[in-house]
């Protein structure tokens, strides 16, 4: 950051004749304060060398953190999400979550009781959301949430409260990150690997605050909630709710630098799709690119390739013998160029199949199905009249 600091000043007097020119991703005033803080500097230490405005080098870096915090704190955008016109009305109109979230300051309630639940204070599911158990909530209704979470700038967590029949939304970074926790959990998942196969263990730094980091240990307050009406089998929002809008403690993030959930946005068909293309020996990059026509989001090559792998890893535990196994490894594997040749016992007919190593097409398997011994020099009666 130093480099961007030195050069910003640098250039300073040719940006000054040019108010377009393009200084980064930071505010005006963050560039301001940086160039305030070292037009006081000389050949003085710079903690005691100061501003034409009598502050100190060290005042100005104080004010510097401060814009940067300032940062970390930000209304959240649009959370855009498609619903019902109404309770009768099933024509598809969008609303903005974030607008019906209000403090009890702002004279937000409680979501109205069921009795009083009606098109004035209510935005109603679609009639096709009629359900609410663990496994539809999972691929129904918080897909939509978190996908519409992502598209306005953050993560977030969903939690079902079954006492009062709501989904509870929290900003990811509403909980501190728990390392023990984790880590039982990650040696639970490698509970079945020998240890001369374990990956070496990799240090990574978590996305959430961690209690007494600094600058990383401030928890973020924003949630808000979805309701579901048990007399009317439908999910609903409160047109008013009480919640929180506004980060804390993290910058915004552009959606596309926000890690797409697979399961929150790729539906069931899609991903059965995607499976039939790897079985088709259609490569990853393709098949990704499939996904993103069909859904309008982009999942990672990473992504598609661990989809490809656990397909792979699935279809080599149900093969039962040492020879199925082996003709799966060779008909899976891109690289590799292969001959086979299969035997009818009830016919004595050889059928040859070949597999080229295409890595950039579909087509990858060429069956030849004239048995060998067609050629009249080859076959059965040639051989019983010779004999």
């Amino acid at each position: 950051m130093m480099n961007n600091i030195i050069t910003t000043a640098g250039s300073s007097s040719a940006a000054s004749n040019n108010t377009s020119a393009t200084r980064g991703a930071f505010e005006s005033c963050v560039y301001a304060a940086m160039e305030n803080a070292l037009e006081g500097s000389t050949s003085t230490p710079m903690h005691n060398s100061q501003a034409r405005d009598g502050t100190t080098y060290a005042q100005k870096l104080q004010s510097l953190t401060r814009l940067r915090n300032k940062l970390k704190e930000w209304s959240s955008p649009p959370i855009l999400i498609h619903v019902a016109e109404s309770l009768t009305s099933d024509n598809i109109i969008e609303i903005d979550i974030a607008e019906t979230i209000l403090s009890r300051e702002e004279g937000a309630t409680n979501a109205p009781q069921a009795h009083n639940r009606n098109d004035d204070n209510c935005y109603w599911f679609a009639t096709l959301f009629n359900k609410n158990d663990k496994e539809y909530r999972k691929t129904e209704i918080i897909p939509g949430i978190r996908a519409a979470c992502r598209r306005a700038g953050f993560k977030v967590n969903c939690h079902y409260n079954s006492k009062k029949n709501y989904i509870e939304v929290n900003c990811f970074r509403h909980k501190y990150h728990q390392e023990e926790k984790n880590k039982a959990r990650n040696e639970k998942k490698q509970g079945g690997m020998k240890k001369a196969t374990q990956q070496k263990e990799k240090k990574k730094k978590s996305e959430k605050p961690v209690n007494g980091m600094e600058d990383n240990d401030e928890l973020c307050p924003v949630h808000f909630r979805v309701y579901w009406d048990v007399g009317k089998n439908r999910w609903f929002l409160p047109k008013v709710q009480v919640g929180v809008k506004v980060h804390c403690g993290h910058k915004h993030k552009d959606p596309s630098d926000i890690r797409l959930e697979m399961k929150d946005t790729i539906s069931p068909t899609d991903m059965q799709i995607a499976r039939d293309a790897f079985d088709s020996h259609i490569n990853i990059s393709s098949t990704q690119r499939l996904l993103e026509t069909r859904t309008g989001e982009t999942p990672s090559w990473q992504q598609v390739y661990q989809m490809r792998q656990q397909q792979l890893n699935k279809q080599k535990e149900d093969q039962k013998t040492s020879c199925d196994q082996l003709v799966h490894y060779l008909t899976t594997n891109d690289d590799i160029s292969c001959t086979f040749l299969f035997a009818d016992p009830e016919t004595s007919l050889l059928t040859e199949k070949k597999k080229k190593a295409k890595r950039n097409s579909a087509l990858t398997v060429e069956e030849l199905t004239t048995p060998l011994h067609a050629d009249e020099a080859d076959s059965e009666f040639r051989a019983h009249k010779s004999g």
